[in-house]
């Protein structure tokens, strides 16, 4: 079993997109491929913060297509099984993803599993925080990037935190980890990983595949122009007319709130970081 909890604004739908057209291809070859397509609709998985009884019962729609699909390598692959990637505003500690080992843990006792593999990318915190700020301005909820980290330190930020959680958990035997600065130069090993044949990176590769580009800073500000010309139209769909506009792009770039110095110590330490978990013997780390 090997479960790709994304991370979010990592490519993670890229990759899905990516192996949702050969899920029978994969099936052919031996690899049981369950994404948000399947998770988040027919097989409906619950909300993993409810107490143990009631996630193992709403988890038997996905036991049951397991049961029914047996499979020597199955992939399930879902950046929500780690809920919101921040604390709510004003919360201490600062954590990546705090409730993620709990939801996981429920997640593979539901199903009883053990010995599974945990794959994540990861991404400069300070780039994973703009492009957070964008995903919400998407979804409609837009706000200032000063409101947005209020009370947030972006350098306590430690994926290597969130890595020690998640492989302290007894059902997980290995976690690997990739930077999505490097995923466009590591189609093989992600595929020999995910889907255990290095021999399907094309599949990664697939120019037809749309990448999400984000949305850049005069798309956000002219989104706020459209609300107040017209405050009946829904913040979700001033962001996309924003976006068709000023999509993002050399000429328009994402939002660039920090400060020079702060984007240097964060480079320095996500590189610290990045190096110290190479050195865990239950994490394996692919390199370009």
């Amino acid at each position: 079993m090997v479960l790709h909890i994304g991370a979010h604004k990592t490519a993670s739908t890229h990759l899905q997109k990516s192996l949702l057209p050969h899920r029978d291809a994969l099936a052919r070859l031996g690899c049981c491929y369950i994404g948000p397509d399947l998770l988040r609709h027919d097989l409906s998985l619950p909300s993993l913060d409810r107490p143990m009884q009631a996630v193992a019962r709403r988890l038997r729609p996905l036991a049951d297509y397991l049961a029914t699909h047996p499979a020597p390598r199955t992939l399930m692959s879902d950046e929500n099984i780690l809920s919101r990637p921040l604390n709510a505003c004003g919360q201490t500690p600062t954590q990546l993803y705090p409730a993620a080992a709990l939801r996981i843990q429920q997640l593979l006792a539901g199903l009883g599993l053990e010995d599974v593999t945990v794959a994540l990318a990861l991404r400069n915190p300070l780039d994973f925080l703009v492009s957070l700020h964008g995903h919400m301005a998407m979804a409609g909820k837009m706000m200032g990037f000063e409101a947005f980290v209020d009370g947030l330190d972006p350098l306590a930020l430690r994926w290597s935190d969130l890595v020690a959680r998640i492989a302290a958990l007894p059902a997980v035997a290995r976690i690997v980890l990739w930077r999505v600065e490097d995923y466009p130069m590591l189609a093989g090993p992600i595929a020999g990983v995910l889907l255990g044949d290095a021999r399907l990176a094309p599949w990664f590769q697939d120019a037809a595949t749309p990448r999400l580009t984000g949305v850049s800073a005069q798309a956000l500000a002219h989104a706020q122009v459209l609300v107040r010309a017209d405050p009946a139209l829904s913040h979700k769909r001033a962001v996309r007319r924003a976006m068709m506009r000023f999509p993002k792009s050399a000429s328009c770039p994402a939002l660039t709130p920090f400060a020079p110095e702060m984007v240097a110590r964060a480079g320095t330490q996500y590189h610290a970081d990045w190096a110290e978990l190479q050195t865990r013997p239950d994490v394996t780390c692919l390199l370009p």
